[in-house]
């Protein structure tokens, strides 16, 4: 028999931590009196919270109410609290019934992104969340200077946009890897900057038209010292691919007018810092110091004939207002750690002293973003008719044309002109130059979708440009002036020649009707016009009741740089009275978002809602600059577009 002893199993040293929690939890006792104060504690806070939210809610309801009218153009606030709209997720009957096979039916699920929509906007408006955030983040930025996931605190007061900071310090914006990652992404896009643009170059090309890209500068790279401190005053920074980005636009035929280093000029030589303190955009001085670069390069190509005559007139006027980038930090009202900050814009003017507007027989078209809006759209606080596009037309002595959206510089302003253009209205009649602005942030994160823009409808003839001004300002047409000699035909007067030619055969389209439809009647010499409406419904009275087939989101409150928002819907199985409506669909624009509340609850998919219609057109020049989320589908972009309020 063999001496050797059996070998001990060795013994662990530490306890898992499945061991460590059995044995917390089964030998852990507790008195008759501490069950009790915790139990009640735990029941206080599951039943107590949301039925002080149940109140709070349904007293701010009712007083919303008291205090609403039908003619505010909002829906009428409802009466339960919030957390009862997730039964508007859920498919209504109609829907239910109209549902055949298995995508139908699985169609009516409601989707991950709408699920998550919801849950974030009950979370803005927990009582908890506005009873604790602004203070909570009033003590962080004060007193330790920490911003949130959107905001950055630099010194004296700076605030800086997370996104514009993040261009500098990320991966080179065209590196295959983050190009392949970003296109893999929960949203399907297109990263691809240089792609898209060389694409909307080789579109206009077509048309006899130039395309002038103008990426604007991000504020770190004007002011880093502002957030890293003194020693980066002077530092010149960028991301890695600019260079290839700018080369690869070049070489594609397309100019590039990056405003870089007319901002570092301009803030060498006057010593005035060219970005606002608490917001994401540039100061007046900025903005006009670029305004005047572009028209320079314009002239300088040869795009524009150099003039002397200048029938604008300009006028300082102080502006003040607290930034977005302050708003975006969710600050109790009334908060005074970033005050506001006044500027003086240069407000430009009309010959008559009306407020300048754009021109459609301009020769150059401006696409631009919130860039070229921030003094242009008075809702957005700092004043109007002084933005990009103005000061543009001011430098140049002539008119310009704009369109111009907040938010979605990567194509928001390309895909507006692509539904004009499908819808008929032709904005590229008579251009010569199209200036597409857009920041560049946007480089880094923005969706460069590829934006088909739709030929001019045969029977239209390019729109004469504007004569040529016979004013002259003595003083130079970048010179302030108020004596101002009136053109020989108005600014805002459009002129259009139509030839009658023998249309192309379309497939007819049975307008929906409430009344008959005009005829044209070639006896009585009636033409059809040569841009024809976007819509041939009445101005007023037009009402449609109708099932919302697919929303827009709108972003969460604070998290971009605007407190408003616009959102789409599409309307069917629609029933008209009062006007006429071409085709079963239409694009209806409602509030999301306003003043930074969310007011978008009245809308759901699936949801029949009767709605009173206004042809956008006719509110373009009011809520076209504002940032709107659009339907995913390209078929809308043909489809006619409305302003849209609920009819009650």
């Amino acid at each position: 028999m063999s001496d050797a002893q059996p070998t001990k199993p060795t013994r662990r040293l530490h306890k898992t931590r499945e061991e460590e929690a059995d044995r917390c939890l089964n030998h852990t006792s507790f008195s008759p009196g501490s069950q009790a104060i915790l139990a009640g504690f735990f029941l206080l806070i599951v039943f107590g919270i949301p039925l002080l939210q149940h109140v709070v809610e349904i007293r701010r309801n009712v007083d919303a109410r008291q205090h609403w009218s039908p003619k505010g153009g909002e829906p009428e606030p409802k009466l339960l609290p919030q957390v009862y709209d997730v039964l508007s997720l859920l498919p209504s009957k109609e829907r239910i019934d109209e549902a055949k096979g298995f995508w139908g039916y699985w169609s009516l699920i409601p989707s991950g992104e709408s699920i998550s929509a919801f849950e974030t906007s009950l979370k803005e408006n927990s009582i908890l969340t506005k009873a604790l955030l602004a203070p909570a983040q009033a003590a962080m930025s004060g007193t330790l200077g920490v911003g949130n996931e959107k905001a950055y605190c630099g010194r004296d007061g700076w605030l800086f946009y997370r996104p514009d900071v993040e261009y500098l310090t990320s991966d080179g914006f065209l590196d295959p890897k983050r190009l392949s990652s970003r296109a893999r992404g929960a949203t399907p896009i297109q990263p691809d900057p240089v792609v898209a643009i060389l694409d909307l170059g080789s579109q206009l090309r077509e048309r006899g038209i130039s395309l002038v890209v103008v990426p604007v500068t991000t504020k770190p790279m004007i002011e880093p010292d502002m957030l890293a401190g003194p020693s980066a005053a002077g530092i010149e920074l960028q991301n890695p691919s600019f260079g290839k980005f700018e080369s690869a636009l070049r070489a594609g035929g397309v100019t590039v007018f990056d405003p870089t280093p007319v901002l570092r000029e301009e803030e060498a030589s006057t010593g005035h810092r060219q970005y606002l303190t608490t917001d994401t955009h540039w100061t007046p001085e900025g903005l006009e110091a670029v305004a005047q670069g572009l028209a320079a390069i314009l002239e300088t190509k040869g795009m524009q004939p150099k003039t002397h005559s200048n029938a604008y007139s300009s006028k300082r006027q102080p502006v003040a207002n607290v930034g977005d980038i302050a708003e975006m930090l969710k600050l109790p009202p009334g908060q005074t750690l970033f005050p506001k900050q006044e500027v003086l814009v240069r407000h430009v003017s009309n010959p008559d002293g009306s407020d300048w507007k754009p021109d459609r027989r301009a020769d150059v078209l401006l696409l631009g973003d919130s860039f070229s809006n921030i003094y242009s759209v008075e809702r957005m606080g700092w004043g109007r008719s002084a933005g990009l596009a103005e000061q543009l037309s001011y430098s140049l002595g002539r008119p310009v044309d704009t369109i111009a959206i907040n938010a979605g510089g990567s194509f928001a302003s390309r895909r507006a002109l692509a539904q004009q253009l499908a819808q008929g209205v032709d904005r590229l009649a008579g251009k010569k130059v199209v200036v597409y602005e857009f920041s560049m942030r946007d480089l880094t994160e923005g969706d460069w979708k590829l934006i088909r823009l739709a030929h001019p409808a045969p029977t239209s003839q390019p729109v004469p440009p504007a004569p040529k001004q016979p004013a002259v300002n003595p003083q130079g047409p970048n010179t302030p002036s108020q004596t101002v000699v009136k053109p020989t035909q108005p600014a805002n007067q459009a002129t259009q020649v139509t030839t009658p030619v023998k249309p192309t055969a379309q497939p007819p389209t049975k307008p929906l009707t409430g009344t008959k439809p005009p005829v044209a009647n070639p006896a009585k010499g009636l033409k059809p016009p040569a841009n024809p409406p976007s819509h041939p419904a009445k101005s007023e009275g037009l009402v449609v009741a109708g099932r919302i087939v697919a929303k827009a989101n709108a972003p969460k409150p604070g998290s971009v740089p605007y407190k408003d928002c616009l959102i789409a819907l599409q309307i069917s199985d629609l029933k008209v009275t009062g006007g006429n409506i071409k085709g079963p669909n239409i694009v209806v624009y409602v509030w999301g978002m306003k003043d930074n509340q969310l007011v978008d609850g009245a809308y759901s998919a699936g949801q029949t809602v009767t709605i009173k219609l206004v042809p956008w057109a006719s509110v373009d020049s009011k809520y076209g600059g504002l940032n709107r989320q659009e339907l995913d589908s390209d078929d809308s972009l043909s489809w006619e577009a409305f302003w849209g309020e609920l009819n009650r």
